[in-house]
């Protein structure tokens, strides 16, 4: 399978390599519209009647609704009801990105959502990822997600993903930040399900710059050049008796700005994914960049 990697080159993951940096995993216009554009801008118009009357606990209550609707239709093995299964995905989205620019809905906290989808928000407050399966995939999953951020004035702005076809998208758990010369610096933390045993997981990087949100900061400094995320392909199980749901691998420590990879080992009589260690690769932020600690 193909994983779409912004435009610069794509990662073919039969190549089971234990750790990939500067994978790209979004094309590089993912605030574009995708999949079926006619049928989202129906989904958009349908829904674009003004958002301010509605109040926070209001607007969750409609987004649980659809969510419980995805998963009763993914339910259903009928036509019909694969049909709404779409139809109420693209609802979600549409939503998500409208109601997504009230800052209202980035202030509000969401605890009843979050039971049903993941709800990533930085420790300012000013960032926010929402992610939720598609429910249209088997052992592999498909995932959606809806990007949140405070702009310059004040203002909030929402925006879907793009992903290209064959990439399955992934939920991210957790935002960490930086402090920079230029503004904060968001760590995403994102979690792919390729299939049963087979999952992997990245850190990648996003700045709030204006009124636009930069998903192409490079500043992992590698041997390869300064990239923008790190990712790594693992073996679920080599996992499994690990205590949290989800699992989170790569860590962070706030007091000293390091991010820790774990180390991944590749599995030489196989061609299945690699075995996580209890080692760690650290990358420490020095006000610039993200520098690999020997």
């Amino acid at each position: 399978m193909i994983r779409n990697t912004f435009g610069e080159s794509s990662r073919v993951f039969n190549a089971r390599p234990s750790l990939v940096i500067g994978t790209r995993r979004f094309t590089s216009g993912y605030f574009r519209i995708t999949a079926s554009p006619f049928a989202y801008l129906i989904v958009v118009a349908i829904f674009a009647v003004p958002a301010l009357a509605q109040t926070p606990q209001a607007i969750e209550r409609e987004l649980v609704n659809h969510v419980k609707a995805i998963k009763k239709y993914a339910r259903e093995n009928t036509p019909d009801a694969a049909t709404s299964l779409d139809s109420e995905n693209d609802a979600l989205k549409a939503k998500l990105v409208k109601y997504g620019r009230l800052a209202s809905v980035l202030k509000y906290p969401f605890n009843e959502l979050k039971k049903q989808i993941y709800v990533a928000t930085s420790k300012d407050g000013k960032f926010r990822i929402y992610s939720w399966d598609t429910e249209t995939g088997g052992t592999m999953h498909f995932f959606e997600n809806v990007f949140q951020f405070q702009g310059a004035g004040g203002k909030v702005f929402s925006k879907a993903a793009v992903l290209d076809e064959a990439d399955a998208g992934g939920f991210y758990s957790d935002i960490f930040q930086v402090r920079s010369a230029n503004g904060p610096v968001y760590i995403g933390r994102m979690t792919s399900i390729l299939a049963t045993s087979d999952f992997y997981e990245e850190v990648c990087l996003f700045r709030i710059s204006g009124t636009k949100l930069d998903n192409q900061l490079r500043l992992f400094k590698t041997k390869a050049g300064m990239q923008n995320r790190i990712g790594y392909e693992y073996d679920f199980f080599s996992v499994v008796d690990r205590k949290d749901r989800p699992i989170r691998l790569a860590r962070f420590d706030e007091k000293t700005s390091t991010i820790l990879i774990p180390v991944v080992i590749a599995d030489k009589a196989s061609d299945g994914p690699g075995r996580v260690t209890n080692r760690f690769i650290k990358y420490r932020f020095d006000g610039k960049s993200f520098v690999l600690q020997k």
